[in-house]
């Protein structure tokens, strides 16, 4: 843990060795008191005596145990900082820099475990204090996101908004797995922590594998759903061909249809009338020669002359006599 050498809260800045040697105990004993028997419960007496100095030597840096407290909150948030950033600034992606940086916090946290009480208790003492040292957190994340943002690595959405979901991330899951159950699975809490930041918390977004082929597979599905989608609400190629040629084939049709009437005009007599092909009736011809046939088979009957009548009753001609000449 580095102390910072200059802030608004230390009243004179050690000028040797010796001097800073003093306040980093001073510093470190209250990191002790203040963990262990919080903010009210902790006196300047009970801090000068854990560092083993006097209390004119405590006023000597600090004017107040509030303004200890203020600087230690101070150099956390200066020593945070200044490490992850050292311990990421060769990686070139913000993938790559967000996953070291929290597996360094994991470790930074196991080292200096009086941070979150010592941070947290701040809600409790000056609402403003706690505000103040999380803001200042936020406000330098989302100027690092900025540059990543504008470079198309992060999502476009509100920079203030994202630097305090991963804050928040961050701070519980260090909580739990360092603070609480003491137990030293970074590897692998950073590594699920990876998969939601590269693929998001829903399924029907992206995907929670790590494994990038697996997020180019779901890719290809989506884009063969889209497809499939597409080929069934328009008609198909296959349709449209069949649809030509069956329009092409009734064209043709029509054509050699009119070409028949146009011949059978030709060949007809005049005075005779000319029936039209159709589909559903027979030819000209074949009613022509199935006339013929009927007429073959009942020849017509002899007119004969009708016999004159009078009042219903045959009348005969009477015989004609002979005439004899009588010499």
């Amino acid at each position: 843990m580095e102390w910072l050498r200059e802030s608004e809260y230390l009243l004179n800045i050690p000028k040797t060795k010796r001097g800073w040697a003093t306040l980093e105990r001073i510093c470190e004993a209250a990191e002790r008191e203040f963990s262990e028997k919080g903010f009210s419960n902790t006196s300047v007496v009970d801090i000068t005596k854990s560092a083993d100095v006097g209390a004119g030597t405590f006023y000597l840096y600090f004017d107040s145990k509030l303004d200890i407290y203020k600087y230690l909150l101070k150099s956390y948030h200066h020593d945070i900082r200044k490490n992850i950033r050292e311990h990421v600034k060769d990686l070139p992606t913000r993938e790559e820099q967000e996953r070291a940086g929290l597996r360094y916090w994991f470790d930074y946290v196991d080292k200096n475990r009086f941070v979150f009480n010592i941070a947290w208790e701040s809600f409790f003492i000056d609402k403003a204090i706690f505000d103040e040292y999380y803001s200042t957190f936020g406000e330098s994340y989302a100027r690092n996101l900025e540059v990543a943002q504008e470079n198309g690595e992060v999502l476009d959405m509100d920079l203030e908004v994202l630097s305090f979901i991963l804050m928040a991330i961050t701070n519980f899951l260090a909580v739990h797995w360092v603070v609480f159950k003491k137990k030293n699975h970074y590897d692998f809490i950073t590594d699920e922590t990876m998969k939601l930041l590269r693929h998001g918390m829903f399924t029907s977004y992206g995907l929670v594998e790590e494994d990038a082929d697996q997020s180019e597979k779901h890719h290809n599905l989506t884009t063969k759903a889209i497809e499939s989608t597409t080929k069934k609400s328009a008609p198909s190629k296959e349709s449209s061909v069949k649809k030509l040629k069956t329009a092409t084939k009734t064209s043709e049709q029509i054509k050699k249809e009119k070409a028949s009437n146009i011949t059978t005009k030709k060949s007809t007599p005049k005075g005779e009338k000319v029936v039209p092909a159709q589909k559903s009736k027979p030819s000209t011809s074949s009613t022509k020669s199935t006339k013929e046939t009927n007429s073959t088979k009942s020849p017509e009957k002899p007119a004969t002359k009708k016999a004159s009548s009078v009042s219903g009753k045959n009348i005969k001609s009477a015989p004609r006599k002979k005439l004899s000449l009588k010499k």
